[in-house]
């Protein structure tokens, strides 16, 4: 669908080129069905950095929503969003097929409630750290080059919040799943599911994913901006989210 590939690139174009509602009645039914359509939707507001190191022109923000049944649709506003994860927010826009391309005017964006995580930095970050193997591609992941960069990363956490914050990390894994989960909340998920039942997941309030160079998931790395929601074996927990390729 050009219209979808156009609402990745340029929502700003693409919301030109939307059919209005009246011209849209007017079209066969049959034909409507593939036409995009204007809903409102309410929502859980996702926010993920995706990272492109090498190519920086190529990081951008992805969002999304998700309803109380925690189904998902892909949101394309014309301007970056000044939010995080967690807001509770209603969308009016234009739907075709699980996305939704947005005029973030105040009619057709509004958030109902928003999140404060300015507590949830302010002490022990206790994190998760899961080692990921694609099924068709592995490596030997350095555990002690991981512990360093995480030595490196209290010391810097320390420094600049004047004792206030650091990370204490337990590492598991390595784990295999399949090659086709490049999609962040999808690949924590999987890895999530292959942990121990001992493992209490509502200690962690982070968890960081460190897998191989995989030429599917076209990414240096992904991170949430705030916590994200995630069914564990022990129920729902918030966490934040970051997802890495070790070099």
């Amino acid at each position: 669908e050009k219209l979808i590939q156009l609402m990745k690139e340029n929502p700003s174009k693409a919301l030109e080129l939307v059919i209005d509602e009246e011209s849209r009645s007017k079209l066969p039914l049959e034909i409507q069905n593939n036409v995009e359509k204007k809903i409102e939707q309410e929502g859980i507001l996702n926010v993920i950095q995706v990272d492109d190191f090498e190519h920086p022109e190529n990081s951008k923000l992805v969002y999304s929503i998700r309803n109380e049944n925690f189904d998902e649709i892909k949101v394309y506003p014309d301007k970056n969003l000044n939010l995080i994860s967690e807001n509770k927010v209603k969308i009016k826009g234009y739907q075709l097929e699980n996305n939704l391309l947005v005029n973030t005017n105040n009619e057709n964006f509004n958030v109902l409630s928003s999140v404060d995580l300015s507590n949830e930095n302010i002490g022990e970050q206790k994190t998760l750290i899961i080692l990921v193997n694609f099924q068709n591609i592995k490596t030997d992941f350095d555990k002690k080059k991981i512990e360093n960069l995480f030595d490196k990363l209290n010391e810097y956490y320390l420094e600049n919040s004047y004792n206030k914050t650091w990370f204490k990390e337990e590492i598991f894994g390595p784990y295999d799943i399949a090659t086709d989960y490049c999609d962040m909340l999808t690949m924590t998920q999987k890895a999530i599911n292959l942990i121990n039942d001992n493992i209490n997941f509502s200690d962690y309030n982070r968890i960081v994913i460190f897998h191989p160079q995989n030429d599917a998931c076209a990414y240096s790395g992904i991170a949430s901006l705030g916590y994200q929601t995630i069914l564990t074996k022990q129920g729902i927990i918030k966490a934040s989210i970051a997802i890495s390729i070790p070099q």
